[in-house]
């Protein structure tokens, strides 16, 4: 069950009915019936800790407001933009990390190129000489880490490379 998902679009307001929620989740029946915990109170208790630190982590992120004494949750425009985009929350932290006020054109995409989206890139040696021609040739930024690095090939070989083709 994803937290972010439930929140946003209104399905789950407060703590207490997240928990009910869980309750029938998949996840949870297959764990009653593979343990035989059916009605085990330290399974309700874990529950809540499961609910409670993925509230605090997606707080902390700014994704969502967490009010622990009311056990309410209040939707950010992040939480809701990172939703509707199916964007992870390690990215999301990421640019929390990485943002700062004033950025050119090259940090951002560096910063875009640095998500947890692109984990399973791969930087093969038969692209190298081809994302170097395109960088040479159709590259009006600047690629930090240039092709030879996952972050360089990413975002910034990529997609400095499609947006200057779109101009």
């Amino acid at each position: 069950m994803n937290l972010l998902v439930i929140v946003p679009n209104g399905s789950v307001t407060i703590a207490t009915s997240l928990f009910d929620t869980l309750i029938y989740s998949e996840t949870l029946l297959k764990l009653n019936f593979c343990c035989n915990v059916i009605g085990d109170p330290s399974l309700s208790l874990k529950q809540r800790a499961l609910v409670t630190d993925a509230a605090r982590a997606l707080d902390k992120a700014k994704m969502m407001r967490f009010d622990e004494k009311s056990g309410n949750f209040y939707c950010t425009e992040l939480g809701r933009i990172a939703s509707h985009f199916y964007i992870q929350y390690s990215s999301v932290e990421t640019y929390n990390e990485m943002l700062r006020r004033h950025m050119n054109d090259s940090e951002v995409i560096d910063m875009v190129a640095h998500s947890s989206e692109f984990e399973n890139i791969v930087v093969r040696e038969e692209e190298q000489n081809e994302l170097e021609m395109l960088l040479r040739s159709s590259c009006p930024l600047e690629v930090k880490g240039g092709p030879s690095n996952k972050h360089g090939k990413i975002c910034n070989s990529y997609t400095v490379v499609h947006i200057s083709w779109l101009d």
